[in-house]
């Protein structure tokens, strides 16, 4: 990138820190950066009336916390332990960065709502299975405990990554299943 000519502010260049609300905002590369061209800079004061003083100091929240919220896991210990049984206790998550890293999308909307540290929705589970049989079993007992599956249409163009299920009860009990091309993308999404 060219440098600024004129003022330039001090953007936040280090990488996320790991299971910090900021990590959730990136896609891919933790450590990617891209910064505002020197035009485009300028237009966002323009259009926002602002001034580079504006920009000399920011004193919010960054998001380089660890996620942490008190939003206790409501599925019961059981269902939990059957789907450890089916995948295998690694691949059944249920601390909050996991539950929080997918219950939020890529949009404005989100972004804004994840730097606020606005949790809602989350599941209370996160499964990884890799196998036809897997899913099979677990959507039979999900239908079996009266667990309404749901399919989001974000993931559908996913092809490389697999896609996703959704399992929520009554009460708001959700497990999320990201189902991963093993052969593909081996450790993908199976970071402890």
């Amino acid at each position: 990138m060219k440098p600024y000519k004129e003022f330039e502010p001090h953007w936040f260049e280090e990488p996320a820190p790991e299971k910090s609300y900021r990590s959730i905002f990136k896609w891919g590369d933790p450590s990617f950066r891209k910064i505002p061209r020197e035009n485009l800079y300028k237009l966002i004061k323009e259009e926002l009336q602002m001034t580079d003083e504006d920009f000399k100091q920011y004193d919010g929240d960054l998001g380089v916390d660890e996620v942490k919220f008190d939003i206790p896991v409501g599925l019961a210990k059981e269902h939990i332990a059957y789907l450890e049984s089916v995948v295998g206790k690694e691949f059944v998550k249920y601390d909050d960065y996991s539950r929080l890293s997918v219950a939020y999308g890529k949009t404005m909307y989100d972004l804004l709502r994840l730097r606020k540290k606005i949790v809602e929705n989350i599941p209370d589970v996160v499964v990884y299975p890799d196998k036809k049989e897997e899913i099979e079993k677990i959507v039979a007992y999900a239908s079996k405990h009266k667990i309404p599956i749901y399919v989001p249409f974000f993931i559908s163009f996913t092809a490389a990554c697999g896609s996703m299920i959704i399992l929520a009860s009554l009460s708001s009990v959700c497990v999320y299943f990201m189902v991963v091309r093993m052969s593909l993308w081996p450790n993908a999404f199976c970071t402890a």
